[in-house]
């Protein structure tokens, strides 16, 4: 073998020992971590990447809540955080197009009795499993904008509640497009 493919070769074999040395991270898809690299403290945050058709150009980026707490008054009635919200942070409108619930610990909706739940979510009543929504437009999440998630409502029979109790999960499926 001549000198110059020798060369060529040791250069080809140098070059990749070092980019085999090169540290290599997972993407984080599919994962749910905290701040720390630990899921901890009740709290994490998802990244969420869609594969668009054709039709669409770019990826859904957008910011979902994955809990929130509400608090109850004295007399049953639902205080909610503020700032629950959905953010688009991509360059392409979205919507919300389907919710759904899952009720724990013996909880249901209705309207009084222990363990039931009187709910509305951005005035769409909340119901166990898929939840109808009312005004598909009032759904939509405009780019660079939020969707607030505004829940009202009341916790029957009080005197029994007990606090701190995982009540409910909520799951949003996000689509591309406005309605």
């Amino acid at each position: 073998m001549n000198r110059k493919i020798k060369s060529l070769i040791l250069a080809g074999a140098m070059l990749l020992s070092q980019l085999s040395a090169i540290p290599v991270q997972a993407s984080g898809v599919g994962e749910s971590v905290g701040a720390n690299g630990n899921f901890t403290d009740n709290t994490a945050s998802s990244e969420v990447y869609v594969v668009a058709s054709s039709a669409i150009t770019g990826n859904l980026t957008l910011t979902v809540p994955t809990t929130v707490t509400l608090a109850v008054d004295s007399d049953g009635t639902i205080i909610a955080p503020t700032n629950y919200k959905i953010t688009n942070n991509g360059v392409i409108p979205a919507h919300v197009s389907a919710i759904t619930t899952n009720l724990k610990n013996g909880f249901a909706f209705g309207a009084s009795g222990d363990k039931t739940l009187n709910l509305t979510l951005n005035t769409n009543p909340l119901t166990t499993g898929n939840v109808s929504i009312v005004t598909a437009n009032a759904w939509n999440i405009p780019v660079s904008g939020e969707l607030a998630l505004d829940f009202a409502g009341s916790v029957g029979n009080i005197a029994n509640f007990v606090s701190s109790t995982d009540v409910f999960t909520i799951s949003y499926t996000i689509t591309a497009g406005a309605l």
